[in-house]
């Protein structure tokens, strides 16, 4: 049967709303229930909706209709045949390397696409010694956001000649833009392309000669934008891309109130540069600080700083940030935070206690000592105290840096933060 789109959407609003909640086998057979309810092609649907495999809906079905299945046990979770993206170390990065040369789309938008097929790309894995169908290469596309519909223009030829080595170009540049820390607008014109578009404005021209003014004022505005574009980036690459306090520069960051002495800290104690991060663990720009800038930080200036971790948790639409903070102080208690925050910002499961508790024992921490903090009172305060110091700061998202006393909010690229380190190395001589 034809899926309507609006039924995948609804199949796939009411797994997420549950997903946390239950076990595997409760998965199973809420997806078994599911698909039965829509009869013959129920199966295909639930498993696009949800991701669950209908080989495990068909087994869910059948434990419905057999009383004797009902009493098996459920599996404990990481159990089974592990992902093919967990098996073989580095697949998902070579994947990535070898589509995105030759990804394709709105580049104000995060979704991308591609036209190399899977069975292409599987051939090119098992060429590098991946074991690996153009079935499961279409799964990780998906995961890597990619998906395999380019969109049809129809005034332009199919198969251009140049098209690989356009998108292949395009690449390298932008690669070698972002390693130099600068930034890189691409403009989807199809210069060099013959897409048939120039016979009918031509035509379109000779007909009105006021349509040949419009024309030309169109693209005249288009380039003044480009150029307000490209300036607004330079302007961004010195000093004012920080934004200090600059109503109250006698207001700085209170090393005293936080008392940073106890707190997670990387580096030099004794350094003459803190940097402070105000950070929440459902914050998806706060990973991506932690995955990018963070270990360039660290390689670059080493003893040099002292990086300090204090809880923000944005409670009103974080709901399990709070719990996370408090999860990532009672490993601070066993000397291994930064162990444990590292799983927390890698967690492709959600932050709910159970996970929480996983990650826990994971990382093998004494899990009675943990389960003790994680009920205890006096965590729950260093998290609210940290919460109430930052808000008296005016500080209102995540993530937010000190750099002793300079602000910068954000995720910002390496550069940002290496010219106030700089800064602040110059001025004590360092």
């Amino acid at each position: 049967m034809a899926i309507p789109k609006n039924e995948l959407a609804r199949v796939e609003a009411k797994y997420l709303a549950i997903e946390d909640c239950l076990s595997e086998k409760g998965r199973r057979l809420w997806a078994a229930v599911e698909a039965r309810s829509y009869g013959w092609g129920g199966a295909k649907l639930v498993a696009q909706a949800t991701g669950i495999s209908s080989s495990t809906i068909y087994r869910g079905v059948q434990e419905l209709n057999s009383p004797q299945a009902k009493i098996r046990g459920i599996r404990k979770k990481g159990a089974g045949r592990k992902p093919h993206k967990i098996t073989q170390s580095g697949l998902l990065d070579t994947l990535d390397s070898l589509v995105d040369p030759y990804s394709k789309g709105d580049p104000e938008s995060p979704l991308r696409w591609t036209s190399k097929s899977t069975r292409k790309l599987a051939k090119s894995l098992r060429a590098e010694g991946y074991q690996i169908s153009h079935t499961t290469v279409g799964i990780l596309l998906h995961d890597l956001g990619y998906t395999l519909q380019a969109n049809k223009k129809t005034l332009e030829p199919a198969n251009h000649p140049d098209r690989d080595a356009q998108f292949h170009n395009i690449n390298q540049s932008v690669t070698a833009a972002h390693q130099a820390d600068q930034p890189a607008i691409s403009v989807d014109t199809k210069k060099k392309e013959n897409i048939g578009v120039s016979k009918i404005l031509i035509q379109r021209i000779l007909l009105s000669r006021s349509a040949f003014y419009i024309s030309l004022g169109i693209i005249i505005g288009f380039a003044l934008a480009v150029v307000s574009i490209w300036l607004i980036w330079e302007l961004s690459l010195d000093q004012s891309y920080v934004k200090v306090n600059s109503e109250n520069p006698t207001v700085k960051f209170d090393f005293e109130r936080f008392d940073i002495t106890n707190r997670p800290t990387l580096g030099d104690r004794d350094a003459l540069v803190t940097v402070v991060e105000l950070t929440d663990y459902q914050c998806p720009f706060c990973k991506r600080h932690n995955d990018t800038v963070l270990p360039r930080l660290l390689a670059e200036y080493g003893n040099r700083i002292r990086y300090v971790a204090i809880n923000f948790p944005l409670t009103d639409i974080h709901p399990a940030a709070f719990s996370a903070s408090m999860a990532a102080e009672c490993a601070h208690q066993q000397d291994r935070f930064w162990e444990y925050r590292r799983e927390l910002f890698a967690s492709e499961n959600g932050l709910n206690l159970q996970n929480l508790l996983f990650i826990a024992e994971q990382i093998q921490l004494d899990m009675v000592m943990f389960e003790t903090c994680m009920k205890s009172s006096d965590i729950q305060t260093i998290v609210d105290q940290d919460i109430l110091i930052s808000k008296s700061l005016g500080v209102t998202g995540t993530p937010t840096f000190f750099i002793n006393d300079k602000i910068l909010v954000g995720s910002r690229p390496f550069g940002s933060f290496k010219v106030l380190i700089d800064g602040e190395l110059e001025n004590y001589g360092n």
